[in-house]
């Protein structure tokens, strides 16, 4: 009689255990959103809701309503043994507001939001008219002429600034796309 009861306990507990793991390791769901017709972001890889991560990031976070968006996979050519990259952006010369942002083909989920959170830093400053690209290697910020070859990556300041903001965007972004409306 004891043992029926262990064994009923246990099953009770592991029931217990089984459902909270459950609950708390669940995909989560995005909220529903509407956004500008004028707003437009394409996803050309194969990360589920790139889109929609990007436009509430542009929109209700940013506060954009007219900015045009292609995510892309990034060649393998742009990473080698020294430098890692995860993705980087460019400006579309051609067409106001309009930018493609590349990717790495391996990034994780959790990685792809901080990514975002601090292209999305250069978008700001792009559009704010602060980070202008000269070349694939000079850009000036703020006035300032930076040469890629001269300045690390880890010093150039509009870098230092989107590294500094990539954090509250990713919250406030974590924070609308999953919390409850």
């Amino acid at each position: 009689m004891k043992n029926t009861y262990k064994i009923i306990i246990g099953i009770v507990i592991a029931i217990i255990i089984s459902v909270l793991i459950y609950f708390a390791t669940r995909p989560k769901t995005i909220n529903k959103f509407t956004f500008p017709s004028t707003l437009v972001v394409t996803n050309n890889t194969s990360y589920k809701a790139l889109d929609t991560i990007a436009m509430v990031a542009i929109n209700k976070i940013l506060l954009y309503n007219t900015i045009n968006v292609d995510f892309y996979i990034m060649p393998l050519s742009y990473s080698t043994e020294d430098i890692q990259i995860i993705g980087f952006i460019r400006k579309n010369p051609f067409k106001l507001h309009t930018y493609m942002i590349f990717i790495e083909k391996e990034t994780d989920v959790t990685s792809v939001i901080t990514f975002i959170s601090h292209e999305l830093t250069h978008i700001k400053q792009m559009e704010e008219g602060r980070l202008i690209e000269l070349s694939d290697t000079i850009s000036v910020f703020n006035g300032d002429t930076i040469n890629f070859h001269k300045v690390p990556y880890d010093e150039r300041a509009y870098e230092i600034e989107a590294f500094a903001n990539q954090g509250d965007i990713e919250r406030m972004l974590n924070k609308l796309l999953y919390q409850k409306l």
